[in-house]
């Protein structure tokens, strides 16, 4: 008897604690961009949680990477460095301002180049280890209302580095 009562007490006493574990906050964020539809309307839609496979840490280095690719078709043959960058940024404005209600194309592109270079100039002054994001697989279920069928789906998700916030999601 001495026994089972301790086994309650200790029962009541450390079941609590189990549950106020920090669940992973990627699990809501993925519930409710699943379950949102047309302009932000929630629905429910049975949303279950298949797996939730980390890929990839995404660093500053991995950034600073694509904007290198980036950099390079529009500084060709010159290599993106920070001063050749700062100088972009002026010559940029001059090429959007040139062809704007013209060219929307070329607008875009150098519109792109723009944003990026300021992002290069950014992160290149920061330590190129720091984690700014993570990718993520997941696979869930959900019911489509419009079938009225259960559809498993998976998609890479991109978080931010605290994993509060969906930066991106690109299916599979």
């Amino acid at each position: 008897m001495k026994k089972l009562a301790i086994s309650l007490i200790s029962l009541f006493i450390f079941f609590p604690f189990q549950s106020c574990k920090e669940s992973d906050p990627r699990k809501k964020l993925i519930s409710d961009w699943a379950q949102t539809i047309d302009k932000g309307t929630k629905a429910d839609l049975s949303f279950k949680l298949i797996e939730l496979k980390d890929v990839k840490k995404i660093t500053i280095k991995d950034s600073l990477t694509i904007l290198d690719s980036i950099l390079c078709i529009a500084l060709n043959p010159n290599k993106p460095t920070l001063p050749i960058v700062e100088k972009l940024i002026p010559e940029c404005d001059t090429i959007i301002d040139f062809n704007k209600g013209e060219n929307p194309s070329k607008v875009e592109w150098w519109s792109l180049v723009k944003a990026s270079s300021k992002r290069y100039i950014y992160l290149s002054s920061r330590d190129k280890n720091e984690i700014i994001g993570n990718l993520t697989q997941c696979t869930y279920s959900i019911k489509n209302p419009f079938l009225g069928i259960n559809q498993e789906l998976t998609k890479k998700i991109y978080f931010n580095a605290k994993n509060t916030a969906i930066i991106n999601v690109i299916d599979l």
